[in-house]
């Protein structure tokens, strides 16, 4: 088990998986970037039948709840602009420790405080080797973001791509 605090359990969520994935130890790993929750727990938990044998577990861990940000963003109070810029700086911190979103579509970030988080990791392994150059970033992760803006009816793009994306 892992625990970084003693913290209660309000404002946090229990994320449950059957295999265990990348999700939990890049939360945790990289908690100091400020760009994904705090992970509190990180565990597995073993299921009993009736007779007392084990029949599975799963993959446990306790996150910080962020408010998913494509619900926010239905919020008539908020402007919806100034939250793309905190997705994109995710997505670039992200980049700088070769962690590239599967999908980088609103639901996957969150919004935490007054910050965006990412929330759910996806299933593209970290890699190792070298960055994406400047060309692949913008061809895998900003087209998609912006084409994803656009499905959920958020309109023109918030700024031009270019000066946001350099790597």
């Amino acid at each position: 088990s892992q625990s970084t605090d003693d913290a209660g359990l309000s404002e946090k969520i229990l994320k449950l998986t059957r295999k265990d994935g990348q999700e939990p130890h890049v939360f945790h790993e990289f908690a100091s970037t400020g760009i994904y929750p705090r992970t509190y727990y990180l565990n597995v938990c073993t299921v009993f039948d009736s007779a007392g044998r084990d029949v599975g577990g799963w993959h446990a861990w306790i996150n910080e709840h962020a408010i998913p940000l494509d619900q926010f963003l239905k919020r008539p109070d908020v402007i919806t602009k100034n939250w793309f810029f905190g997705a994109i700086y995710c997505m670039l911190r992200a980049h700088a420790n070769g962690h590239y979103l599967s999908d980088n579509d609103l639901f996957n970030f969150g919004v935490l405080g007054n910050d965006i988080v990412i929330i759910d990791a996806g299933s593209k392994l970290r890699e190792t080797g070298p960055l994406w150059t400047k060309l692949n970033f913008n061809t895998k992760c900003m087209s998609t973001f912006w084409n994803k803006i656009k499905l959920h009816g958020l309109g023109r793009r918030p700024c031009k791509t270019e000066g946001l994306t350099r790597v």
